[in-house]
């Protein structure tokens, strides 16, 4: 049986939305969005502005949008990409170019089991995420405005100390010399 894919040639450009149960191709440039249920392949003359959902992807030309894929999406060393990856496996080949976020589905921790001791008996067990603690932070900015306010009472501090030292030098316990 023969796979069946489509083509968007260099020349065509497609606004509005595409869904189809086939790989497809992208040569031209196409603007709106792609749901398949198959491969996207975009070649080193293809443009998106699109965001994508597909079972596998792989990039040699740009895009600029969000990539949802089932299994994998592949930048390659031509490929340009602006916009956040949904995937489970990834690979970005050297000389690609990507900004944006990845996520490559989230592991639940409490589904990681321990493999059984070689002597022991075959028992799996589940590991508990350890409990985390919240720790409470005072914003910056607060904790800048009261270090300075503590700082200008220091100084207040230390120049009435040296106003009250100073007329203790210059009082009527100063002896004075009697003139002849």
């Amino acid at each position: 049986m023969e796979d069946k894919h489509t083509v968007i040639g260099k020349t065509i450009v497609i606004k509005g939305e595409l869904e189809g149960d086939e790989d497809l191709i992208i040569e031209g440039r196409v603007e709106g969005s792609i749901k398949l249920n198959k491969n996207l392949t975009i070649m080193e003359t293809g443009v998106l502005e699109a965001d994508v959902q597909t079972q596998n992807t792989e990039i040699s030309g740009r895009i600029n949008g969000n990539i949802t894929v089932n299994d994998k999406i592949e930048i390659t060393e031509s490929g340009r990409m602006i916009g956040d990856i949904k995937a489970p496996r990834l690979v970005i080949k050297d000389g690609a170019k990507f900004r944006g976020n990845i996520d490559m589905m989230k592991i639940d921790m409490g589904d990681l089991k321990i493999s059984p001791k070689k002597d022991g008996p075959a028992e799996e067990k589940k590991v508990e995420p350890a409990p985390v603690e919240e720790v409470k932070e005072e914003p910056v900015a607060e904790k800048e405005a009261e270090a300075k306010k503590e700082e200008k009472e220091e100084v207040k501090n230390e120049e009435k100390t040296e106003v009250k030292s100073e007329k203790k030098n210059v009082g009527p316990n100063i002896k004075r010399k009697k003139r002849k």
